[in-house]
């Protein structure tokens, strides 16, 4: 591989982004979790910058449901992420408390912690310089990892606010080293929010927005609008800021299992060099409380 993804100076690593977050908040705030009052099971697999050499590919899968007659909720997730020769697996266990503040309104606040292991097989590398120590042999590691959120939800409005990792870590490769390319992560924050319009007998709009700050780095904002039809065909389109437009078609088969997919257009100076995003998404719920599942088409 001649594309070198890992470098000798240390480089802020970046959270995987997903297109469909708005159907999947599990991957960003661990305050979701229990918040659809029924056990809930998502799978999500992105393709990312189709035909460019070492180009990210993410999967995720996430379970969570509520407990204590909805008083909290439960979560696991794991993420895998291959970037290049890189390659990140985190698993993670997260819990909420959750309080009606009124018959319609729910405030959580959530925690998740884990652990993130780390390979990168530097002998596939084709480095620039013949015989560089730096890729003389494969890295591995793990580290703990911490995230905490907020989220507040009706059944047409939700806002929140996250941090996926508030750990800066480093992986050691002994007592001396640290892997080279794995640096102390910046703090991430995510702010989500979106509302529910009834514009029809039929149809409902949402409009939602994904505001992420990585320190060093500028704001970043997902600006999603979604038409429901019969609560049973979603279509969006979304805009990420100096990065690629989305488009996006969601299917409610029945009430339990609802299919998803994205396709990412790049608009950045990388667009010239890949053919776009490709992002699906499965979710199963499995029953509700007697009180129906909380805005059960639309987050």
């Amino acid at each position: 591989m001649s594309l070198i993804l890992i470098s000798n100076q240390s480089n802020a690593q970046a959270e995987p982004m997903y297109s469909q977050y708005m159907f999947n908040m599990m991957s960003i705030n661990p305050a979701y979790a229990g918040s659809r009052n029924a056990p809930s099971l998502t799978a999500l697999m992105r393709n990312q910058w189709l035909d460019f050499p070492g180009a990210p590919k993410t999967s995720i899968l996430t379970f969570d449901m509520p407990m204590q007659k909805n008083k909290l909720g439960i979560a696991f997730k794991l993420t895998d992420d291959i970037l290049g020769v890189e390659h990140t697996t985190t698993i993670n266990g997260a819990m909420s408390s959750r309080v009606s503040l009124s018959e319609k309104s729910t405030l959580s606040v959530g925690l998740e912690f884990g652990m993130q292991f780390y390979k990168a097989n530097l002998l596939l590398v084709n480095p620039f310089v013949a015989n560089d120590p730096a890729f003389s042999q494969n890295l591995n590691g793990q580290v703990p990892t911490l995230g905490t959120g907020v989220f507040y939800n009706t059944d047409k409005f939700y806002v929140g606010l996250s941090s996926p990792n508030l750990l800066k870590s480093r992986l050691a490769v002994d007592e001396v080293n640290y892997i080279r390319g794995y640096a102390m992560k910046e703090l991430h924050l995510f702010l989500a929010s979106g509302y529910v319009f009834d514009i029809g007998e039929n149809v409902k709009y949402k409009p939602s927005i994904l505001i992420k700050s990585v320190g060093g780095s500028p704001f970043q904002f997902d600006l999603n609008s979604t038409i429901w039809l019969s609560n049973i065909l979603g279509i969006g389109a979304s805009y990420r800021t100096e990065d690629a437009y989305v488009g996006m078609l969601e299917l409610q088969v029945n009430s339990s299992f609802r299919i998803g997919y994205a396709y990412d257009k790049t608009i950045s100076h990388l667009s010239q060099y890949n053919q776009g995003s490709h992002e699906i998404m499965l979710k199963m719920e499995f029953g509700s409380d007697k009180k129906g599942i909380v805005s059960p088409r639309y987050f």
